[in-house]
């Protein structure tokens, strides 16, 4: 199935995830702008989940992550979970110092994807994580080390995820 969302504000307030790409191929979420960090404490919350063995191909371009409000909420940008060959470019992550990300990009069993040209910046406790069962992951983003405790973090096999 395809589907392209092209602009928009999106805004949580409920434990969810804003978009959910679940065993769908091609869609793709572009120029939207996604408000993290108004829910209630204890709560998670995700920008865009890409998940499921048949999501392929999707792609989340030229958006803006951006938190505000306190953080007492686990808020990841992008989660890509169990599948291959997507991508995400060209997005601007950002998180004030009161509502830190926990992650702004994860990778979780997924292969394949390209990670390139995203702009993370502001505070975060992982700019880009890699678990043990993502590999060939690969992109070069621009990662302001300054209050991001850890820029990359790979625990995966031959994934080229890089900052400039």
């Amino acid at each position: 199935s395809h589907i392209n969302i092209l602009g928009g504000y999106v805004s949580g307030g409920a434990t969810s995830n804003l978009i959910d790409i679940e065993n769908s191929a091609g869609a793709v979420v572009n120029g939207t702008v996604f408000r993290l960090g108004n829910e209630t404490a204890g709560q998670n919350v995700t920008g865009v989940a890409i998940n499921g063995a048949n999501s392929k191909g999707n792609i989340v371009s030229n958006c803006v992550f951006y938190s505000e409000g306190t953080s007492s909420v686990v808020m990841v940008g992008v989660n890509i979970n169990n599948t291959q060959n997507n991508v995400v470019s060209a997005n601007v992550f950002y998180a004030g110092s009161t509502a830190a990300f926990t992650k702004m990009i994860s990778i979780e069993n997924s292969s394949y994807n390209v990670i390139q040209g995203n702009s993370l910046s502001g505070y975060a406790t992982v700019g880009v994580i890699l678990d043990a069962a993502s590999s060939h992951n690969g992109g070069v983003n621009s990662i302001n080390p300054t209050n991001i405790t850890t820029p990359i973090s790979d625990s995966g096999t031959l994934n080229t995820i890089a900052s400039i």
